[in-house]
């Protein structure tokens, strides 16, 4: 009896500093997310492209951000519309084209 007590007492610990990392890890993430992305300034395309998908209407966000992709962008942009076009296209069910 006192060895399943003990057990039960260890894996709970465990559990416990298991949580507050994990709780400590998303904290971390949520304080920095909003800091790194309020220092990035996105051409006013890349914005009204971003604004569809925060309505919703993901086939017209798809297309702006695929013409985007022909326009002249830095890099960092590039990512985010790639990361962008394939969140969408998997909402959209198009694997195919979400993975590319």
């Amino acid at each position: 009896m006192e060895i399943a007590q003990s057990l039960a007492q260890t894996h709970t610990a465990k559990i416990q500093k298991f949580l507050i990392g994990l709780s400590a890890l998303v904290l971390c993430c949520f304080i920095s997310g909003p800091v790194i992305s309020a220092e990035e300034e996105h051409n006013p395309a890349l914005q009204d492209a971003l604004q569809w998908i925060d309505k919703g209407n993901r086939k017209l966000a798809v297309s702006k951000l695929e013409s985007l992709l022909k326009t002249d962008l830095s890099e960092s942009e590039k990512l985010q519309i790639h990361h962008a076009l394939g969140y969408n296209y998997e909402k959209l069910q198009n694997r195919p084209q979400a993975v590319r």
